[in-house]
Order: structure tokens, then C-alpha cells, then sequence
């Protein structure tokens, strides 16, 4: 059987938060396996149904997307994800969000 992934996966073991955008923002402990430009292999500890919008918070980034696959394995439940839309450096988007935020407005003088 040929791998028909048009991308390079890389493997990777990191701790992340899937956050469930249709069941109330339910948040589940996650390990991502292998990350690509385009979709995530995770490990997690329930089922999740396919075409389920998905949030993933990895590290300083927020990346959106779509569960694709996702069946039983040792250790919990292997799920795909394909990715939407990937936020980097958050953290310099909130330290920029409480710049402006909290700089005052002029008001306008009458002339």
C-alpha cells in the first residue's frame, strides 16, 4: 500500500488541549502524534465524530479544523484532524489586544 499524503508528516509527542467547537467547548486532554501543514494524528481518551469543528491549542498557537477519522487503539482513540486555519505567537496577539485596549481614547475638542 502506497502512501498517497501529497505533504511529510513529522512525528512529534506533544501535550495539547482538543477543544470541541459543537459539544459546548468541551476541552479533552490530547497527545499529538505526527503534525503536517495541512492535519494533526492524535491521541486522545474518548471517541470523537467525524466532521466534528475542532480547536486544537498547541503550545502559542491555536489551530482550527475538522475530524476527518477517528477509531479505537491501544491507549485510547487515534483521530485526524484536517486543518482550517492556524493562529502563531498568540501570546503576542493578547500582550497587543491589552496594549490597545487599554489605552484611552481622545476625546474630540470642539472647535
Amino acid at each position: 500500500m502506497s502512501d498517497r499524503r501529497r505533504e511529510p508528516r513529522f512525528s512529534t509527542d506533544q501535550s495539547a488541549v482538543l477543544v470541541l467547537l459543537s459539544e459546548g467547548d468541551l476541552r479533552l486532554p490530547i497527545q499529538v502524534l505526527e503534525i503536517s501543514g495541512t492535519g494533526l494524528r492524535l491521541l486522545l481518551n474518548r471517541l470523537v465524530h467525524v466532521d466534528s469543528a475542532v480547536r486544537i491549542d498547541l503550545n502559542d498557537c491555536i489551530l482550527l479544523g475538522e475530524v476527518c477519522h477517528c477509531a479505537p487503539a491501544p491507549g485510547g482513540y487515534l483521530c485526524g484532524v484536517q486543518l482550517e486555519q492556524a493562529l502563531t505567537n498568540v501570546s503576542d496577539l493578547v500582550r497587543l489586544n491589552e496594549h490597545l485596549m487599554g489605552e484611552q481614547v481622545p476625546e474630540r475638542t470642539r472647535g
